[in-house]
């Protein structure tokens, strides 16, 4: 169990960088057949504060139509994972690569928020292991890029003061956690009714750390693996002007854009799934 307190200075510095990477368990159920040609392993990353399950309705849909699906927690992630235990963005990627070095490579690596920072890392170290990395309202990072420097750099987003409460220590921090309509509205403002019952209470603990790593990215490895981007235009977490100035900066092959706030594997997880069949096309 964390012990949790508010310092604002500390706080409103850490929340712009932490709050562009949290997103929201729990989706709505896919709605099936979707159309695939043929079959593939996809990885799903998740983002900051968050686990797994919030690709649950999306893993569902990808396995509807043949696919090979992981979902991974991340070292802090899962449940019953050592609160001592700080995890780093090398963790991140050597957990990762451990998953994936016993699949069907290459893989299609797919990241939500900061999820993003942690796909590429890990395609910068195994690009033989990735076939197409996919940005899902995600960071995308270049050189030198933390999560920290390009939240900061995000002037638009829907951040607020006080929106990050950090453990005694500031090793951990929570967002919202005393304002679940304030979480709703910032993540998912285009959920239904079912779908914010579904995020409710999804959030937990993230380690502050790796938000502050930047991650080191090479032309000759990160550079070559193909990139697709899934935009989401009503994004509070990471604005629409911050996602466009990031593809300027590190460009990708396809851009899609859905007219959703920053977790649609929430609110149009069927949208997010037939996306992800059609990322070669």
């Amino acid at each position: 169990m964390h012990s949790f307190s508010l310092n604002h200075s500390a706080a409103f510095v850490l929340a712009s960088a932490v709050l562009a990477f949290a997103a929201l368990g729990g989706c709505a159920e896919p709605s099936p057949p979707f159309l695939a040609p043929t079959s593939s392993t996809y990885v799903l990353v998740h983002g900051a504060f968050e686990n797994h399950s919030i690709w649950d309705s999306v893993a569902a849909g990808l396995r509807a139509a043949g696919q090979e699906v992981v979902t991974v927690d991340l070292p802090g992630h899962a449940e019953g994972d050592d609160a001592a235990d700080t995890p780093t963005l090398d963790r991140y990627r050597d957990d990762l690569e451990s998953r994936i070095s016993g699949l069907k490579t290459p893989v299609i690596l797919v990241g939500h928020s900061f999820g993003g920072i942690t796909i590429s890392n890990l395609a910068q170290q195994h690009p033989e292991q990735v076939r197409t990395l996919v940005y899902i309202a995600a960071l995308l990072p270049k050189d030198g890029d933390s999560a920290m420097s390009l939240s900061h750099a995000d002037k638009s987003n829907g951040i607020v003061q006080g929106s990050l409460v950090l453990s005694a220590d500031h090793r951990w921090g929570r967002m919202l956690p005393s304002n679940p309509a304030g979480q709703l509205a910032l993540f998912c403002s285009d959920c239904n009714e079912a779908q914010a019952q579904r995020f409710k209470d999804s959030l937990i603990p993230e380690p502050i750390e790796p938000l502050r790593t930047p991650v080191h990215l090479t032309d000759e490895r990160y550079g070559r693996v193909d990139k697709v981007y899934l935009a989401t235009d009503a994004d509070r977490v990471i604005s629409p002007s911050a996602q466009r100035a990031m593809l300027a900066a590190t460009p990708v092959r396809k851009v899609e854009h859905l007219q959703s706030a920053h977790s649609p594997f929430i609110s149009q997880s069927d949208a997010v799934v037939q996306a992800l069949l059609d990322v070669e096309h």
